[in-house]
């Protein structure tokens, strides 16, 4: 089996002809651009598609800033348009196992308000 659909996948999203990224800029709350830089907004499309790709690794997705600057919108703005479910974010995983069953049945695991994960579910160090 290839793919196996969860009971809490919501259908994606069917795009509009004539539509444009930039539509979806507003939504961001990113750093306004200075001329010529455009960083944030460009990573942040690439971090999307990414996501689409069949068969890849997928990229980590990583908000930072301070209380109220929409990075739990973001996120969940960003899982709608790549992988649509109930619920649309999730408590921080307590334990490895927690993040393995998470992991299974979700393309894109968006978690509220984290800052830190348990020592259970951080990855040893390469080191």
């Amino acid at each position: 089996m290839r793919f196996a659909r969860s009971t809490t996948t919501k259908a994606l999203p069917v795009p509009k002809a004539g539509g444009s990224v930039e539509l979806f800029r507003p939504f961001c709350n990113l750093v306004k651009p200075k001329a010529g830089a455009d960083n944030e907004f460009v990573v942040l499309v690439g971090h999307v598609l990414a996501v689409l790709r069949p068969n890849a690794s997928y990229p980590v997705f990583a908000a930072l800033g301070e209380h109220g600057t929409c990075k739990s919108t973001l996120s969940t703005l960003i899982r709608r348009l790549t992988d649509p479910r109930a619920p649309e974010q999730r408590s921080p995983p307590t334990s490895e196992d927690d993040l393995i069953v998470g992991a299974k049945h979700a393309h894109v695991l968006a978690f509220d308000n984290i800052s830190a994960l348990p020592d259970g579910c951080r990855t040893p160090s390469a080191g």
